[in-house]
C-alpha cells in the first residue's frame, strides 16, 4: 500500500499539488480496505505482547489523560515498562477512555511498509499510531496539530467536526500562542471504515465516535520549514570566521557598521537556492531508517541470495547522484560511494522498493551481469542499507 492506494481516484500529482497542505479531503473506500493492516486481534497482541512506556501506550477521555496507575501494573523486573492490568484496562475503556498507541508503524510490518512507501512519496519523517473506542464520548479536546495528518478509518465511525484555521502555518514552538479556537465549526464529515481523511497543520478540529467500537490509524507527516532551513544554515555558518567572531558591542558606531556589513555579507552569500538544496539532500541523508536487523548481514554469503529471495530497501529519503564513473548515495547519516553500475541498480532498488532477486536481475538484464548484482546486493546488505530474506514469508 502507498500513497496512490490512499488517495485513490485522486492522482497522487493532483493530490500533492491541489489538496496537500491547502484543504481538507475524504477519499472513501470499501469498508475492508485497512483490516489487513490493523484489527482487534492484532491490536491485542500488541498490547500483550510488548511492553510501552508512557504515553507511547496511553488512555484518554474528553482531554485528559488518565492516570496510568489506575490500569497498569508493574511488570516484575526494574527498569522496565508496565504491562497492563486487563480487568481495570477494560472498566476505563467501558466508561469511554479513549486507546492511544503512539509508533504502531514500529511493531507491525505491514504498517511499517505503509509508513516507508509514504516517507519515499513525501520526503518527510512519518509516524503512524493507532486510535481506540467503544463509546461517543471525545477521546481528546477540540485541537489543532503541528504535522499534516492522514487518517486510516479501520472499524466504526467517526464524525469530524472542523473550525478553519486561526493562525497561518502554525507551530508548537512560536511567538505567538494558537490558543483561540473559532466561535463553531464550518464543516462536519462522516469518516466510514475504509475512508481515508486529509487534515492540514494548523486546522482546529473535533473527533467523536458515531457507531462503536471505532479504530483508526493516524498517519503524521511533519515537514521541514523555513525555520528548519534557517537554524541548519545558521549551524552551518559555524565554519566562517566572521560568525564566530566575537560581536564588538563596545566599539564605535562605525567598527560595529563594519563588522555588520561583513556578517551580512557571509549570511546573503550562503543564503541561496543551492543551499536550500543542499539542506533537503542532508536532511534526507540525515534521515534515520525503522530498525530491521539482518543478521545474515553479519557474515554476508552469496550461497544465500537465490531467485527467491527476498530483497527490502530500508532507507526510503535516499537519492543517489552519479559523476564521472561514481555514485554517491546519502543515506542513514552517511555519503556512500559505490562505483559504477551502481546506479542503475540502486534506482532499481529503490523504485520498487520490495522485489525478489530473480526480479531485480530481470530488470537490469539488459545492463547488468547478475553474479555483479549478487555481489552488489551483498554490498548493501552488509551496510544495512538491504535487507535479503532467504525466503518470501
Amino acid at each position: 500500500m502507498d500513497l496512490a492506494a490512499l488517495v485513490t481516484p485522486t492522482s497522487t500529482d493532483d493530490f500533492l499539488n491541489e489538496v496537500w497542505g491547502r484543504r481538507t479531503a475524504v477519499f472513501p473506500g470499501p469498508s475492508d480496505r485497512f483490516t489487513e493492516l490493523l484489527d482487534w486481534t492484532k491490536l491485542s497482541s500488541l498490547l500483550s505482547e510488548h511492553r510501552h512506556a508512557h504515553p507511547r501506550f496511553r488512555l484518554s477521555r474528553e482531554g485528559n489523560i488518565i492516570p496510568r496507575e489506575s490500569y497498569m501494573r508493574q511488570g516484575g523486573l526494574p527498569d522496565t515498562a508496565d504491562v497492563p492490568e486487563p480487568a481495570e484496562l477494560y472498566r476505563q475503556l467501558r466508561d469511554g477512555a479513549m486507546l492511544v498507541l503512539d509508533s504502531v508503524d514500529d511493531m507491525v510490518p505491514g504498517i511499517r511498509e505503509l509508513a516507508t512507501a509514504l516517507e519515499s512519496a513525501f520526503r518527510e519523517r512519518v509516524i503512524i499510531n493507532a486510535y481506540a473506542g467503544w463509546s461517543e464520548i471525545e477521546g481528546f479536546d477540540l485541537h489543532w496539530d503541528d504535522h499534516d495528518v492522514i487518517v486510516l478509518q479501520v472499524y466504526g465511525q467517526k464524525a469530524w467536526n472542523f473550525y478553519g484555521s486561526t493562525r497561518d502555518w502554525p507551530m508548537r514552538k512560536d511567538v505567538e500562542a494558537n490558543t483561540e479556537p473559532p466561535s463553531g465549526p464550518k464543516d462536519t464529515l462522516l469518516i466510514n471504515a475504509g475512508d481515508v481523511l486529509y487534515v492540514p497543520r494548523g486546522e482546529w478540529h473535533r473527533v467523536h465516535a458515531t457507531k462503536t467500537p471505532s479504530l483508526h490509524l493516524t498517519i503524521g507527516v511533519t515537514r521541514r520549514t523555513g525555520y528548519d532551513f534557517l537554524s541548519w544554515l545558521a549551524e552551518d555558518l559555524i565554519s566562517s570566521a566572521v560568525l564566530r567572531q566575537d560581536i564588538p558591542r563596545h566599539a564605535d558606531a562605525q567598527e560595529r557598521g563594519r563588522y555588520f556589513a561583513q556578517l551580512r555579507h557571509e549570511v546573503v552569500t550562503r543564503l541561496t537556492e543551492e543551499s536550500l538544496e543542499r539542506f533537503l539532500y542532508i536532511s534526507d541523508a540525515t534521515a534515520a531508517s525503522r530498525a530491521q536487523v539482518d543478521l545474515d548481514a553479519v557474515r554476508p554469503d552469496p550461497q544465500n541470495i537465490g531467485d527467491e529471495s527476498l530483497l527490502e530497501w530500508l532507507a526510503p529519503r535516499a537519492v543517489p547522484r552519479t559523476a564521472e564513473g561514481r555514485t554517491t548515495l546519502g543515506a542513514l547519516g552517511r555519503v556512500w560511494t559505490f562505483a559504477d553500475p551502481a546506479s542503475v541498480v540502486l534506482r532499481a532498488l529503490m523504485s520498487q522498493r520490495k522485489l525478489t532477486f530473480a526480479r531485480l536481475c530481470s530488470v537490469l538484464s539488459a545492463q547488468v551481469d547478475k553474479e555483479l548484482i549478487r555481489a552488489f546486493v551483498l554490498e548493501l546488505q552488509g551496510s544495512g542499507l538491504l535487507s535479503v530474506r532467504t525466503s518470501i514469508p
